[in-house]
């Protein structure tokens, strides 16, 4: 994302850690869509290849989270969480008002990434999967 840019953006969201494929023949990843709809913004992110979390009884994960981050503040907001279906499949579809996210404006944000994230009630990203 970059300041001042227009609507709709399309992302790639490239895999960070290898150990949340769903496939291990082939690397996971995600595109996201961030666009206009009526009076609000909305982000769109499917995520393809990732291992299923909700169903692993051994893994500390549980579910994956969608951030927008600004790296230079580390300042970050979360857009929600979601899961797979056992093909790895996964998508979240967040809605927001069009001039700020979290008490800033949405150009603030420069990266969207995905964790692999504990139930610990910790509001922090955990595990970086996908950015």
């Amino acid at each position: 994302m970059a300041p001042g840019q227009d609507l709709p953006i399309r992302m790639m969201l490239t895999e960070l850690n290898s150990h949340f494929r769903a496939d291990r023949g082939r690397p996971a990843l995600a595109f996201a869509l961030l666009r206009r709809v009526n009076n609000l913004s909305e982000l769109v992110v499917v995520a393809n290849n990732l291992l299923s979390l909700h169903d692993r009884v051994t893994s500390p994960y549980h579910f994956y989270e969608v951030w927008f981050e600004e790296p230079k503040s580390e300042t970050t907001v979360s857009t929600g969480a979601f899961n797979t279906d056992p093909q790895g499949k996964g998508i979240l579809i967040f809605r927001f008002n069009p001039l700020e996210i979290g008490g800033y404006p949405l150009a603030f944000f420069k990266q969207i990434y995905i964790t692999a994230e504990p139930q610990d009630g910790d509001p922090a990203p955990a595990t970086k999967v996908l950015g």
